[in-house]
């Protein structure tokens, strides 16, 4: 058998292959393509429970570090008979927020309070939820009051 009379016998064999490897190379596209699409769906998942991960180690840490600074912060404030906090008036409208006092502020003690103390971790806390790397729908739900009514207690003070 010459050369040339092997390839002739062969041709029909590898244009039948090369008219299949079409078909499987399309099948192959449409599998990579749903992949992708799978994949997506799986970051979009992990994505999701990191985010719930890191929420729920951020509420932890608020409520095993941040309420007790608040509690000493309230309790520095009952000792040394602090009433700068009192009588204030928070408006919160569409636009804006309104402070009014009722009553003259009593400075009385106030420059013994070191509330910072208690606000840096509390500003801290917050950075993961203001840049959405956390759920804070999740973390309103678990720490939102006693975050709240903190910050409504001390925010005259920056007013």
């Amino acid at each position: 058998m010459t050369y040339s009379e092997f390839i002739t016998n062969i041709r029909p064999t590898f244009e039948i292959l090369f008219f299949l490897s079409g078909t499987i190379i399309v099948f192959a596209a449409f599998y990579a393509l749903k992949q992708i699409g799978l994949s997506k769906k799986s970051i979009t998942i992990q994505s999701k429970r990191d985010s719930m991960r890191l929420t729920a180690e951020q509420c932890a840490d608020y409520m095993e570090r941040i309420i007790p600074l608040q509690n000493m912060i309230d309790e520095e404030i009952k000792n040394l008979g602090i009433n700068y906090y009192k009588d204030w008036q928070i408006k919160i409208n569409e636009d804006s927020v309104e402070v009014e006092r009722n009553s003259p502020p009593d400075f009385t003690n106030l420059e013994k309070l070191f509330a910072s103390r208690m606000f840096n971790p509390m500003e801290a806390f917050c950075t993961y939820f203001t840049s959405s790397v956390a759920d804070e729908l999740i973390a309103y739900n678990t720490v939102g009051t006693t975050f709240i009514s903190t910050v409504d207690k001390f925010y005259t003070s920056a007013a």
